[in-house]
């Protein structure tokens, strides 16, 4: 018996070695790719064989074949993050198409590098045993994975976007991504309201923008269904989220979280930087924007807000700074052009991080156990703040309202109030205490899904029916349907006994009174 359970896992291990894979995070930024090729890196440790198609590719790995499109990674590049970037923040309105507006700038120009570059040509007719796809809007390479008849993995770097929940069958959690706080009443139905304009959005206006232009990019026998029914074959999402970082969530099988997955253990520091720190009795605080965000952006106010605010700290600062040095710097800041972030945000020492608050920098505070002051830009990062906020781990700070004084009595109020480090390191404990390590988990999964050839035996019942059977609305009105029309019945028996009371009654009534 032993040797046959052997030979069947021997058996099993040679039927998944070696699986060809194609992955694309066509549509994201730098810190996309980055918690991919985390993913990446240990399939293709496994002997599994990898295309990659990003704007952002890494350094040369074994089993790793990157295609690479230096013409899009440009496309994420702002020029003026504190101007540009900071205008949009001070308007009250909105876009009624938030989705197709980004297609109209960004999209046909990513859909048609990708979709007529010859060596993603070449790709069309390749044997793949797998689709793994960045969830943020790269659903115009799913009909590679539809016409191979091949399962499709969603990687998701962000809080999971309201549409690819439902597309999974689950529940929308409206508080989970935070447009505004949710801690009023008004500041829920905004959230439910854009949640909502966005998915409206994406249906009738930004799916079917993305089906014509890829209606003649791709060969004439691949048969190309509706968007809609394409993100319906969708087998699994793996999620950068966790109940330590947020909320617990009410999750199908078919959606994994998996937050934390590029987070991994202090290493030694530089000498530079570890004799820096170690010069110091009052610890040391990150600050980084980044990898999207150069600091040297910064305009003279905000500079100076910083540099005057850390000048008046006992602590020391260690500061990603990519251009020149600016004048004055305060002697205890180290500026540089590139950190080992995770290892000095795990150092002893370390005792707060400022960041822009992106979903890899929020993780890793709560996998280091540092609280953390976010100064959000756009996308996800005010809702990963929000949560911070909520969860009392960290505060935020707007920068159009940024001063020297608002900055240090900010950095003092989460360095000397005890509070904020004893929850993130209670947060800390809850990440860590995992039956498996989470990249252990998501290349389980991801390996599940290749041995059953899909997921759909995953996904839950609710995933086949519309929002409105989703939501037992139909139930609700036919129920309501049949109560009426009983209370209608036994008001018109009651209206006709009552006539008949009167009809025999009132004859009587009237003699007897004569």
């Amino acid at each position: 018996m032993f040797m046959i359970g052997l030979l069947f896992l021997l058996l099993l291990s040679e039927k998944l070695d070696g699986l060809n894979i194609l992955a694309a995070s066509q549509v994201a930024t730098k810190s996309h790719k980055f918690f991919m090729d985390a993913i990446l890196g240990s399939l293709a440790e496994k002997g599994h064989h990898i295309t990659v198609l990003s704007p952002f590719p890494s350094s040369p790995k074994e089993n790793i074949t990157e295609i690479g499109f230096d013409s899009l990674s440009k496309m994420f590049l702002v020029n003026d993050w504190f101007g540009d970037i900071q205008e949009e923040r001070k308007k009250v309105s909105f876009s009624l198409t938030p989705l197709s507006d980004i297609i109209d700038q960004f999209m046909e120009i990513i859909i048609n590098t990708t979709l007529t570059d010859e060596r993603v040509k070449q790709l069309f007719h390749k044997k793949f045993d797998l689709l793994i796809l960045d969830a943020c809007l790269n659903e115009f390479l799913l009909p590679i994975s539809v016409h191979s008849n091949i399962p499709t993995v969603y990687i998701s770097p962000v809080l999971l976007f309201s549409w690819v929940q439902r597309t999974l069958g689950a529940t929308v959690d409206y508080d989970a991504y935070q447009y505004v706080p949710t801690d009023t009443y008004f500041g829920r139905v905004y959230n439910h309201f854009i949640t909502n304009l966005h998915e409206i959005d994406l249906n009738y206006v930004y799916y079917p923008k993305m089906e014509k232009l890829i209606k003649d990019l791709y060969p004439t026998d691949y048969s190309i269904p509706s968007t809609d029914e394409m993100v319906k074959t969708v087998d699994m999402v793996l999620v950068n989220s966790h109940y330590s970082m947020g909320s617990g969530a009410n999750l199908p099988p078919n959606i994994i979280d998996i937050g934390g997955i590029h987070c991994k253990g202090p290493a030694n520091l530089p000498l530079d930087i570890e004799e820096f720190i170690s010069d110091g009795d009052e610890g040391v605080i990150l600050f980084s924007l980044g990898s999207a965000i150069p600091s040297e952006q910064m305009p003279k106010q905000y500079l100076d807000a910083f540099a005057n605010a850390f000048r008046r700290l006992p602590q020391k600062i260690i500061w990603r700074w990519s251009g020149e040095p600016f004048e004055n710097v305060p002697e205890n800041v180290m500026l540089r052009s590139w950190l080992p972030q995770q290892d000095i945000a795990g150092h002893p020492k370390t005792r707060l991080l400022i960041s822009h608050g992106g979903m890899l920098s929020t993780t890793e505070a709560i996998c280091h156990g540092i609280p953390i002051l976010g100064l959000p830009f756009w996308g996800d990062q005010d809702a990963n703040i929000a949560l911070a906020v909520r969860d009392g781990y960290g505060l935020k700070l707007e920068w159009n309202d940024l001063t020297e004084d608002l900055l240090y009595n900010t950095i003092t109020e989460l360095l000397n109030n005890t509070q904020y480090t004893r929850i993130v390191k209670k947060r800390q404990e809850l990440f860590h205490d995992r039956p498996m390590k989470p990249l252990d988990e998501a290349v389980y999964w991801v390996e599940h899904i290749l041995r059953h050839g899909g997921g759909q035996h995953l996904s839950p019942a609710t995933r086949n029916l519309n929002r409105f059977q989703a939501k037992m609305l139909d139930v609700y009105l036919f129920l309501l349907g049949a109560v009426s029309i009983i209370l209608i019945l036994i008001a018109g028996s009651l209206y006709a006994l009552l006539s008949i009371v009167r009809r025999f009654i009132s004859p009587q009534l009237k003699q007897k009174l004569n």
